[in-house]
């Protein structure tokens, strides 16, 4: 009740928790309760426990569960009908420990390769991971000391080592899959916040002030590494009169087109932030302006076949070396932009280099 809704793969969480409690009078009551309860239903529920466990972990990544939902129905049918084989028509205490390790080996091993795949790196993924080596070690000593017989079968809570690991366990899984699973939604959260602090709302680029940060940071890249760079200011023409004439909504719709567009040509190491409401900055590291040209014209030529239509206007600055520095690299580009604006738009124009 005290966590935030937002938090994802919560209900499932608490669900699974829920199981496992139950399970607990359930295996308490043996002998008193019938069989089908202490035993089958009791393990059911320690195995849905897992299951739902790691339905949680891969909510909170936004992973879509539901199309395995027929996969863990089968999983759980099938561990009822072979755990209800060796309770009753071949009882064997050995045979329904097996069982129950291989299955529970078979969904901690499907949570810890998601974790590994799919988590980002963090705490909370390194938490989870450490939880399910926990179990799918404890599960394949249980399983050797069964192959090999190295310790006579126990009653349920006789004092032996193989009911010490089958206690301990959940001890120790369940505190470490919670604090994973609250790290995990508490590292994701930050993460948006992070998002929404850096990132345009509209367009999902860089904004003024985290591009600004970025070319920064190349710049001073450059100047160790005595790379090239080149940045450019783009802006939108006639931008104003098509919100006017068409209004925001279709406004809005050119700017998301002008971005998609642009992204789809630049490499991974570039960088395309809003600097205004229709100026946006590209930053190309270790491009020359003659490099960048290349790629602009395809832009150009795109904006031709778009729709809803838009032009663009270009201004290129190269960095000039130790001696240059941010400012005057703008201030080449924007008076570049001014150029290409004047001379008709929808074209490129390069400052030379001081």
């Amino acid at each position: 009740k005290s966590y935030s809704d937002e938090m994802s793969g919560l209900n499932e969480w608490m669900l699974g928790l829920y199981m496992f409690v139950c399970s607990v009078p359930l295996f308490l009551a043996r002998g008193h309760i019938p069989d089908f309860l202490s035993i089958i239903i009791a393990n059911l529920l320690v195995i849905t426990f897992i299951l739902l466990n790691s339905a949680a972990l891969k909510i909170t990544t936004g992973y879509v569960i539901r199309s395995q939902a027929k996969y863990m129905t089968l999983f759980l049918v099938s561990f009822v009908l072979l755990f209800g084989w060796v309770t009753y028509v071949v009882p064997s205490i050995k045979s329904r420990i097996f069982v129950f390790s291989i299955y529970m080996l078979i969904a901690i091993i499907d949570q810890l390769i998601f974790a590994i795949k799919h988590l980002p790196q963090s705490l909370g993924r390194n938490i989870a991971i450490l939880a399910c080596s926990v179990i799918i070690i404890s599960r394949s000593l249980q399983i050797l000391i069964i192959i090999i017989d190295l310790e006579p079968l126990s009653a349920l809570f006789e004092d032996s080592f193989f009911n010490i690991l089958r206690f301990l366990m959940p001890a120790i899984f369940i505190p470490l899959t919670t604090i994973s699973f609250i790290l995990l939604n508490t590292e994701k959260k930050q993460s948006q916040l992070q998002r929404q602090v850096c990132y345009d709302g509209l367009t999902n680029c860089l904004n003024k002030k985290a591009i600004t940060a970025l070319l920064v940071e190349e710049i001073h890249r450059v100047k160790r590494q005595n790379n090239k760079l080149t940045i450019m200011l783009l802006d939108l023409d006639d931008f104003k009169k098509i919100n006017d004439q068409y209004g925001h909504l279709v406004g809005d719709q050119v700017l998301l087109n002008f971005t998609e567009t642009t992204q789809q040509l630049l490499r991974a190491t570039d960088h395309l932030g809003r600097f205004g409401g229709d100026e946006f900055l590209l930053i190309l590291p270790n491009t020359s302006a003659d490099e960048a040209n290349l790629m602009l014209t395809r832009l150009i030529t795109a904006s031709e076949k778009s729709q809803p239509r838009w032009s663009v206007s270009i201004g290129v600055s190269e960095w000039a070396g130790e001696h240059d520095f941010l400012e005057a690299l703008l201030t080449r580009a924007d008076g570049a932009l001014y150029q290409a604006k004047s001379k008709g738009k929808n074209q490129i124009h390069q400052h030379l280099k001081p």
